[in-house]
């Protein structure tokens, strides 16, 4: 999730708001305990499509949901996807900076992750890009640089996304 603050988004996306996925399921999950079926979508899908709802019904042009765990068709994306298109346009953008500046960020906040397992996890994610999504390696741009960069993307179409995505 980026931390940017209002004037920034407002200025590249409109009046907007941000829906955190990890803090919609530590509202009723705090310890990460709920089996992943439980919690992924009939809690946190629903309660983003509420919340996106009325976001939108109440002024806001954007909602922003920053999420680590709906990232591929097969796990949830294309439920979530399926509920916000009924809200208003959808649009895919992954954030990618650079294996070394996930490591300087994670201990930047404090927290003592192996470097292999940052990497490792990395690899993982980078494999489950697609064509679908709009890609930005923000390894080097500031917090708002990168709203101005996602703005500028969307805007020409990159990430739209209009129907279920291919399972492939």
């Amino acid at each position: 999730m980026l931390s940017v603050g209002h004037v920034t988004m407002a200025r590249h996306l409109g009046r907007t708001a941000t829906i955190d996925t990890d803090v919609l399921l530590k509202m009723v999950d705090p310890r990460w305990e709920l089996p992943k079926d439980e919690w992924e979508l009939e809690l946190c899908g629903w309660q983003c499509w509420l919340l996106t709802q009325s976001f939108l019904t109440h002024g806001f042009e954007t909602v922003i949901i920053g999420s680590n765990g709906f990232h591929t068709p097969a796990e949830g994306l294309n439920d979530m996807i399926g509920f916000l298109l009924t809200v208003g346009d959808v649009y895919h953008v992954t954030l990618d900076p650079s294996v070394e500046e996930v490591e300087r960020r994670i201990a930047q906040r404090g927290s003592d992750v192996d470097s292999e397992f940052i990497a490792e996890e990395v690899a993982r994610m980078r494999a489950r890009h697609r064509n679908w999504t709009c890609r930005i390696d923000n390894t080097s741009l500031t917090p708002e640089a990168a709203v101005a960069e996602i703005a500028a993307r969307v805007n020409h179409g990159e990430g739209i996304v209009t129907a279920p995505l291919p399972t492939e």
